[in-house]
Formats: C-alpha cells, structure tokens, sequence
C-alpha cells in the first residue's frame, strides 16, 4: 500500500474507486515507469491488444471508459497477487508485485508527474475525479488494506516407490510428493523452486530373455574349384546378440553358398590317327580327291593332316588327326561358291581359288565335291559352345614344293601340322610361288585360351 513516509502533504485526502467488492486508492501522478510496472493487464485501446479489456475506449464518455479499465485491471490484479495498477497513455494498465520498487517510487518527490488528466481531459488533482496519464504519464492506485501474506508452498513427505515398471529387464521406480505442506497463497512461490514433484530409481526383478541375432555376413571363402562350377561359402554367427538367459537361439542358416567358377575346365585332347581308305590317284588327276572325306567325331578338331600313297604308288589317302576339342563345340557347314579346276580332270595348283577358313574356330570335316569343271570345298567348322572364351592363332606354311604340272600325287609332299596337339587347323590355302611352279599350304592353327575365372 503507499507510503506516506516522505511524500506527506504532497497529496490531499483521496477518496477511493470502487469496483464491486475491490477498493481502489488514489496514490498520485508519476512518471511513466516500466521497470516499477512492468506487467500489462489492461488494455481499453487497442482492440488488437492481447490485453484488451473488451471495452473501446468512449472520448464522449471519457469517465467511464477510465472506470472500466480501472476496474478489469484491478479485478486481475487482485488475482495476480500485485500490489498497485498504474492507468497512462488515456486507457492502458500496468501492474507491479515489487512492494520494495513501488514504495520507492511513491516516496521520490524526482517521480512525480503533471501529465495526468481527469475525465474532463482537465489537470488531475487529489479529489474524487477519476484520473489517468498521458503518454509518459500514469496514475497510481493500490489497494487500501494491505495485500494478504504470500505463503510460499512447501512439499509433503514422499509416497512409497511404486512397482517396478518391468517385469524383466532394467525398470524404473517412480515415488511422488505434494505440494500441500503448505499449498501456495497470496503469489507466493510453487513448490517447483524446491524440486520436482516425482523421483525414480532403476529397478530389475530378473534378466529378460535374450533371442539370439545374426552377426554381419563374412566375405565368400575361396571358391571349392578353380574351373567348372565349384561352390564359395560365407558364414554369419549367433552373436548379435547371442542367446541368452533363455531366449531362442537365431532364425535362419548361419551359411550361404553359391555357384563360383562356372566357366567350363579345358579338357584333354584325346588324339586319334584316322585315315581315308586308299584309292585310285585317277593317274594323279586332281578330280580323284573327291573321293576321300575326312571327318572327325562330334566335338573334335583337325590338327594334322597329309596325302600319303601307297606301297605301289598308285592309290592316295588321306591320314589326319582327330583331337578332342578342350571346350565343348559344335558343327556347323560351310559351302564354299564353285571355281574352275583347271581342266575336266582339275589341276592341284587350282586349289588356290579355293579357301577353308573357320574364322578361328576347329575344322571337324574336309571334302572335295566337284561338278563338271568346277570344284568346291565343304567343311564343318566347330564352335566352341562356351562364348566368353578366348582364342589365340598362329600361322604356318608347308615350304615350297614343285607342283607336278597340277597332279594330285604331288600334295604327299606337304604335311599341315599345328605345334601341339591342343592346337586346331582353322585356315588352309594353297599358294603358288612368283614362277608358278611351285606350291605350298598356308595354315593357320589356333589354340584355347582357359576361360577367364568367375570367382
């Protein structure tokens, strides 16, 4: 309440403002001052105020408009625990609860204020007139009778701890106390300032079952084979976690395997001989070679080959060797476009319009087929089944040899032979020399990489 300490004689005797059953008292004209009054509870000015008292400030009725504000600023207040409002700025309320800073300002003569108008809009003197501040100006009321005493709260002894919040496993405890020792009265503080309302502990009535998990996968281990389809591993353990205090153990293989190494092994060779059977030489006409195939079995290849007589010398064969192909492979027929033999009879030397080329693949089949005048070869060229495989040439030549004015007889002199018996023929041509009067074969052998690993 104000303090008439040393301000006495400055104010006359001031009648009170009601406002139903809260009494206002006139304390006096101050210089606005919001460190003393800092909280906003009213507002009749503007209605966009969050403190608006619902009330539009009247000019025309300038009395009641300060009566209301006076009255809904004094009703919260009241509420609030404060002790004096001050109305300034014609419709605004500022409170205080600092009784310290309020005596303070009431008792400096510095603080007081003229800028205070009563609901003529006239000065604000010490009588019963309703009286408000202007902009940097505030009236001051409190309340005649002493505010009641704050009663600070006070907690009551804690609870029992409550049951555990698990039944198995790491749990909590939770007790709780009130703040009814006292309850808080009058704005005085809650009891937060003395710590929280509830406390807990950890608490554990036995281990929880543990289910067993998988562990991160190991990298694949090293494949079972090095070609053919072999088998790689990885492993995982029961340990993330592992099983415990009877839980189950992991769900699900603790290995994994798959396919490695899937390209195919290079196989064995398996050479045979093979030989025509012996026949005419035709009186070394070139025709008469047409009477001799030369064919390996399913999935073998060429790699020898040469004319050979006999005792006599006047029947022809052809003796070749078949291998087995180190990857499988299969046959396929190529026709060669007919050319002129030379003559009804052919002539060897004409064999050089002809070609047997397999483009890197085994030849399986050789034979002469002619028409008239006119020969070609046919071939079958095997196809090693695996397409990711690999092929590595040579060639070679038989020498020079001389022709024999065109007679077959004379091809006994030329042997087409590949370096190993893993190697196969896949070309041979027939070449003459610049004086034409000698030939030789043109070869070319070629040989099976080892399939790339797939590991």
């Amino acid at each position: 309440m104000f303090k008439f300490v040393v301000l006495v004689g400055l104010f006359t005797a001031s009648n009170a403002l009601q406002c139903g059953d809260i009494q206002l008292q006139k304390v006096g004209c101050f210089k606005k001052n919001d460190q003393v009054f800092p909280q906003m509870l009213a507002n009749n000015r503007d209605t966009s105020s969050e403190y608006f008292t619902g009330n539009k400030l009247n000019w025309k009725s300038f009395e009641n408009s300060i009566e209301s504000l006076a009255c809904a600023c004094a009703a919260k207040a009241k509420e609030g625990g404060y002790v004096a409002i001050a109305l300034g700025y014609y419709g605004e309320c500022h409170a205080t609860k600092d009784q310290s800073k309020f005596d303070q300002l009431t008792q400096s003569p510095s603080s007081l204020s003229n800028l205070c108008v009563n609901h003529g809009f006239g000065a604000c003197e010490d009588s019963d007139t309703k009286c408000i501040g202007k902009e940097h100006a505030a009236y001051i009321y409190d309340f005649p009778s002493q505010a009641p005493e704050e009663i600070n709260g006070g907690y009551s002894e804690w609870s029992e701890y409550s049951t555990c919040s698990a039944s198995c496993g790491k749990g909590e405890q939770i007790r709780e106390r009130a703040c009814i020792n006292p309850v808080p009265k009058n704005g005085g503080d809650g009891c937060e300032v003395l710590g929280s309302t509830t406390e807990s502990r950890p608490c554990t009535i036995k281990e929880c079952p543990v289910n067993g998990g998988y562990g991160a996968w190991t990298t694949y281990g090293a494949c079972s084979k090095s070609c053919g389809s072999g088998l790689k591993q990885k492993t995982r353990k029961c340990n993330n976690p592992a099983p415990a205090h009877g839980g189950a153990d992991c769900e699900g293989p603790a290995s994994h395997s798959v396919q490695c190494n899937t390209q195919p092994c290079l196989g064995g060779t398996d050479c045979v001989y093979k030989e025509t059977q012996f026949d005419t030489d035709g009186g070394g006409e070139a025709i008469y070679l047409d009477r001799h195939s030369l064919h390996c079995p399913s999935g073998s290849v060429m790699n020898y080959m040469k004319l050979e007589r006999n005792s006599d010398l006047n029947k022809i064969r052809y003796r070749y060797r078949c291998c087995k192909s180190q990857l499988a492979c299969s046959d396929s027929l190529t026709t060669n476009s007919q050319t002129n033999n030379g003559g009804s009879n052919g002539k060897t030397i004409f064999f050089d319009r002809q070609t047997i080329q397999c483009n890197k693949k085994g030849i399986s089949y050789l034979k002469l087929d002619r028409s008239g005048d006119k020969w070609n070869y046919k071939y079958d060229c095997c196809t090693v089944a695996y397409s990711k495989s690999s092929v590595s040439c040579y060639d070679l030549e038989t020498g020079f040899h001389d022709d024999g004015d065109g007679e077959s007889i004379y091809l006994d002199r030329h042997t087409i032979k590949c370096n190993k018996d893993t190697d196969f023929v896949t070309y041979i041509k027939l070449d003459r020399n610049s004086g034409l009067d000698h030939i030789r074969y043109n070869y070319r052998c070629c040989s099976v990489n080892a399939p790339a690993v797939t590991n």
